[in-house]
């Protein structure tokens, strides 16, 4: 009996130890807005929409839907070509287009931090992929979409 309790004792911490961790969490804005603090500093993936403005490389991430507004980082370190399919995604907001894309980095709640370009949340971007380039509604009917 004490030989099969000291198994049974044992055994737990042996299967703990070959637990891999998890890849990353997948999730939404609006989810990342809503709950901050349960992602912050885990391994985020999510399916995002980007619209070309002023730059051609994005620096936030938001959706309209829930206001939720993410920073994006750059690692130290990267590059461009090192991120993926970042390249194309830079290529169509060059051309103006849409840009729908799955994107992976590290969540940081930051909330309460100070300065002019103070962002509540922040993802330190490790990859790009999945880009779809979609067409742009200029017709005055889409602009309440």
């Amino acid at each position: 009996m004490a030989a099969a309790a000291a198994l049974f004792a044992v055994t737990p911490r042996v299967a703990l130890a070959q637990v891999k961790p998890d890849g990353p969490v997948k999730t939404t804005l609006c989810e990342l807005k809503q709950e901050p603090k349960r992602f912050d500093g885990r391994t985020v993936q999510l399916r995002t929409e980007f619209f070309p403005g002023a730059e051609d490389s994005p620096t936030v991430l938001f959706d309209r839907s829930c206001s939720a507004v993410v920073a994006i980082l750059w690692p130290d370190g990267k590059s461009a070509r090192d991120i993926g399919d970042y390249r194309s995604l830079q290529r169509y907001l060059k051309k103006d287009r849409i840009v729908e894309a799955t994107v992976t980095g590290v969540f940081a709640n930051t909330a309460g931090g100070s300065g002019a370009f103070a962002f509540d949340s922040r993802l330190s971007l490790q990859r790009v992929s999945g880009v779809i380039a979609k067409p742009r509604d200029r017709s005055p009917y889409a602009r309440g979409k």
